[in-house]
């Protein structure tokens, strides 16, 4: 089974920059050991999805969208319907990220929502769950994923699910991976339990390309998602060059 290398490029980038970026990438996608084992997915922000979808449309890269709204259209000023993404060419759309839900106050049954519209319109959800420091201070962890999950049992099509603890999510931090282990091993049970499916789980949070063998290498991970150090592309090349080796 292909594993997956997604690139979150947060609130970064220029035209300018990111052809840059892909004329540099290109190099480390032409072998085919990557495009046979792995599936590389960049999530850039809207407004540069269509070049980056131009950019790469001779390569083995799929682009997604950071995020969608809850309704297909309407008077939302500033918003972006999963249908926009899909008709620009997105096959991919990250929900729930941390910064989402700490910033912008996205609560269960909003993130619900966004899941459904991503399915409905075609695109594969890339759900993010994850505790706090507080919360895993508490040993509140696994009482917050189940909660997080809890919203995809009306799934109907392919959704995968993003692990990122957010006290480890650009700070260098890792858990121990028996402890991540520990946490995609539970998602997958609920996952299963809600849905009757296998769950596809990445882990995110300082992921880098001195951690990522462990993560690709493991039978508990199907892949990464990867932030910081998805920006520069020399970095995220190396990230899947070390990925498609593992696999």
């Amino acid at each position: 089974m292909k594993k997956y290398i997604i690139a979150n490029w947060k609130m970064s980038g220029t035209s300018a920059g990111i052809a840059d970026y892909i004329a540099c990438l290109t190099k480390y996608l032409t072998n085919k050991r990557v495009e046979n084992e792995l599936t590389v997915i960049i999530c850039a922000p809207h407004v540069y999805l269509s070049t980056l979808k131009d950019l790469t449309k001779e390569l083995s890269i799929s682009v997604g969208g950071q995020d969608c709204h809850t309704h297909t259209k309407g008077a939302f000023t500033g918003e972006t319907s999963a249908e926009m993404l899909a008709d620009i060419g997105c096959k991919y759309v990250l929900i729930g990220h941390s910064e989402r839900r700490k910033y912008n106050g996205e609560d269960e049954s909003i993130l619900k929502n966004k899941v459904i519209m991503a399915q409905n319109a075609g695109l594969i959800p890339i759900l993010c769950v994850g505790e706090s420091l507080v919360e895993r201070e508490q040993n509140a962890t696994l009482e917050v994923l189940k909660r997080q999950i809890s919203i995809l049992d009306e799934v109907k099509g392919e959704t995968l699910i993003a692990y990122e603890p957010d006290w480890a999510i650009g700070t260098g931090v890792t858990p121990k991976f028996n402890d991540i282990q520990t946490m995609c091993n539970t998602i997958a049970s609920e996952y299963h339990k809600l849905t009757g499916k296998d769950a596809y789980i990445l882990y995110g949070g300082s992921v880098n390309a001195e951690n990522v063998l462990d993560f690709m290498q493991s039978e508990d991970v199907d892949g990464v998602l990867v932030g910081k150090a998805s920006l520069l592309p020399e970095s995220f090349g190396k990230i899947i060059e070390i990925g498609a080796q593992a696999n």
